[in-house]
């Protein structure tokens, strides 16, 4: 462990204080500060209160606009959930009521009261899964088909 020691003076050096002499002049009594009148300390004062009063008042008054703007932002938010959801219903029973009018049964009850023509025959279209690929098409003349996969 070693100790620090402040360093020793040497022993014929002259003291390094200085020594003050007095000032020529007699302005050395008059008072360098100003006396403090109450009305600076008053207008001190005012401006203490006042920069507290802004500096508390435009953070609050910053925070309260933002509140009101979220909460605006919010009134539309929950607006327009209500009118997808009336939209939305109202969709599924457009739907609803397209289903069921395009019916086969309905389809041809129509076509009886417009006096349309019965068909003679009807090809029942085989159900077949939408994730089997098509064969690639067959043309009469000589153009070659690539896969679409390939390109």
């Amino acid at each position: 462990m070693s100790v620090i020691s402040s360093p020793r003076r040497w022993q014929g050096a002259a003291d390094p204080r200085r020594t003050t002499t007095a000032p020529s002049s007699p302005r050395h009594l008059t008072p360098v500060r100003s006396e403090v009148t109450e009305r600076s300390l008053a207008k001190r004062r005012r401006r203490t209160i006042v920069a507290s009063i802004v500096i508390v008042l435009i953070p609050a008054l910053v925070m309260a606009y933002c509140s009101m703007v979220s909460g605006q932002r919010q009134m539309q938010i929950q607006a327009n959930q209500a009118q997808y959801q009336t939209d939305l219903s109202n969709y599924g029973a457009l739907v609803n009521s397209l289903a069921g009018e395009s019916t086969p049964g309905i389809v041809a009850q129509k076509a009886q009261q417009l006096h349309l023509v019965q068909p003679r025959w009807v090809r029942q279209v085989p159900a077949a899964s939408l994730a089997t690929p098509l064969p690639l098409p067959t043309f009469t003349i000589g153009v070659t088909v690539r896969p679409r996969t390939s390109r």
